[in-house]
């Protein structure tokens, strides 16, 4: 009887650590196809600019001759009014795509402290916490907080945010002690 409670804590150690591997593949696999949007959208500013720049040479090739069309002004303007526009979509995407590296970040630290020695393990089972220490020598502070709405578990461990996307409500952390100064 002792052998079977022995090893329902390992299963579900390596069962969470199952999901967040394969929660991991799932958001690299998701991060692979951003960045080939990301390139593809790339190829297209870079044409779009070199496009951009044979006009602004035509332009200004057009007022050293010192000809004034007004149908000029309205293409310059059009010009700077796209370049505007493509400077802000650009921007948005750039702070879409670090946020997506942060929570790649998030996901490869919980990851590393899930191949760290076992110190402390942690269960949470519908929302009810129990921590386990297994090194009451440990002077860290690790607090979960469990988002059921969102399937997001955000762990903290000294002060840093994990964020963990979850398909059940049982996880295992583990992290070591060499880092406890």
């Amino acid at each position: 009887m002792a052998t079977i409670n022995a090893t329902k804590p390992r299963r579900v150690s390596i069962k969470a650590s199952r999901d967040v591997a394969m929660a991991t593949a799932a958001k690299a696999k998701l991060l692979l196809r951003e960045l080939k949007t990301v390139k593809a959208d790339l190829a297209f500013a870079k044409q779009r600019c070199s496009h951009l720049e044979e006009e602004n040479k035509r332009l200004r090739d057009n007022l050293e001759k010192g000809s004034n069309n007004p149908a000029d002004d309205d293409l310059i303007r059009l010009q700077l009014e796209t370049l505007l526009a493509e400077k802000a979509r650009l921007v948005h995407e750039n702070s879409i795509y670090a946020r997506e590296l942060r929570e790649n970040r998030f996901l490869r630290e919980i990851v590393e402290y899930h191949q760290l020695p076992m110190q402390d393990v942690v269960y949470i089972d519908e929302g009810i916490e129990e921590v386990a220490e297994v090194n009451p020598s440990i002077t860290r502070t690790l607090s979960l907080a469990s988002f059921a709405a969102s399937n997001l578990l955000v762990i903290r461990i000294l002060d840093k945010e994990l964020l963990c996307p979850l398909k059940e409500c049982a996880v295992v952390i583990q992290h070591a002690t060499e880092e406890s100064s």
